[in-house]
């Protein structure tokens, strides 16, 4: 059951056509209000509970540095700056379960590569935006393997990264994160 719930509004920053993107800032002042609103509702006499979850939608991430800085904002699940690659994900139905679509992150991130070389290059971890959240309250980076599997980076009957489609394409494996079950 749950015990306590709490939402507060952010902002979905729209810089060109086809971009959504998050303010890292703002939304991590967010999560951490609405966690401890969540926390403190759910603090009560009688009250049981054995942990706090996070959630989000799918294809939303966010680019760190070797520091764990956030390097610019945080690109959304609605983002269509991907249309120019997802043909990388045409013929990978079997494997991914996706059809090509530029929602999906890994023609979003292979856009980043391609258009911002340099915030690319920066870049030593790619978290979703929940698996993002969860490392700013544990300090583990990890992906949940459904958030990979969403993203069109997975190989869904393994329930592992996708390693020969992400070499392929170029993204390669080094800057994601290990994979984690819920």
């Amino acid at each position: 059951a749950c015990l306590a719930s709490a939402t507060v509004a952010v902002t979905t920053l729209r810089p060109g056509p086809h971009r959504a993107e998050l303010d890292p800032v703002e939304w991590e002042a967010a999560c951490r209000s609405a966690l401890g609103s969540a926390v403190a509702q759910a603090d009560r006499p009688g009250a049981d509970y054995a942990g706090v979850t996070v959630c989000s939608l799918r294809q939303g991430f966010v680019l760190l540095d070797a520091a764990g800085a956030v390097l610019g904002n945080g690109v959304l699940n609605s983002d269509r700056r991907g249309g120019p690659y997802a043909e990388v994900l045409a013929g990978t139905h079997g494997v991914t379960g996706h059809w090509p679509a530029p929602e999906l992150t890994l023609p979003k991130l292979l856009a980043v590569a391609a258009e911002e070389p340099d915030r690319w290059a920066a870049t030593a971890r790619v978290l979703f935006v929940h698996d993002w959240v969860l490392w700013l309250l544990t300090g583990r980076q990890v992906t949940e393997t459904s958030y990979a599997c969403a993203g069109g980076m997975a190989d869904v009957a393994r329930r592992g990264w996708a390693v020969d489609l992400l070499e392929v394409s170029g993204l390669g494996m080094s800057r994601l994160a290990p994979l984690v079950e819920a």
